[in-house]
């Protein structure tokens, strides 16, 4: 069975890629993708001392790389996941790899814009131990906002960013954290020759 956080990310980076390839403006995006299949035999998949365990692994893995520019919107998508079944049931089906989404969207050039940025991957529990299914944890990272714009002459800019995220892993969700940031920034003036 799935976890909430495996199959958010997945569905997260298939979303974003299906919008952008179905919006008529993205015709000129660089997408690139792949696939690959695999079986592999293990001898102690515990990765133990004793009582070592014989293995049997099938793999159904996908690549996806998507970037687009436009005046309203850059996004850009990465991702290398890979479902990995235990064919001798020593551990449940398990989703690996890692998923990279962003997006900018422009409300106003150069003056309001919102992001979303999503991560997904793996991290080990215990650092001290071997890396397997049962000491692997899920990790989903999503933050979203505003970013504000405001120009105070011709070479001073305030900007206001105001972006929540959320991390949630297999174990527990943590809360929502807000960043506050109001940088102040100086473009100086082109020397005169």
């Amino acid at each position: 069975m799935k976890s909430g956080s495996q199959w958010s990310a997945a569905a997260l980076g298939a979303v974003i890629a299906g919008l952008l390839a179905n919006s008529p403006a993205v015709r000129a995006a660089e997408l690139s993708y792949g696939v690959d299949v695999g079986v592999g035999q293990t001898d102690n998949v515990a990765r133990v001392s004793t009582d070592e365990q014989d293995e049997t692994i099938a793999s159904v893995g996908a690549q996806l790389r998507l970037d687009h520019e436009s005046r309203r919107l850059r996004a850009n998508v990465e991702t290398r996941l890979e479902y990995r079944d235990y064919l001798d049931n020593t551990y449940d089906g398990e989703v690996v790899g890692n998923l990279l989404a962003n997006g900018v969207f422009a409300f106003v050039e150069d003056r309001f814009t919102w992001t979303v940025t999503d991560t997904f991957g793996q991290t080990t529990q215990n650092q001290f131990a071997p890396s397997t299914p049962d000491n692997r944890a899920n990790v989903n990272y999503l933050s979203t906002g505003p970013d504000f714009t405001l120009p105070l002459g011709s070479r001073n800019k305030l900007r206001r960013r105001q972006p929540a995220g959320a991390r949630r892993t297999r174990a527990a969700a943590y809360p929502v954290r807000c960043l506050e940031r109001v940088p102040q920034r100086h473009q100086r003036a082109n020397p005169v020759r």
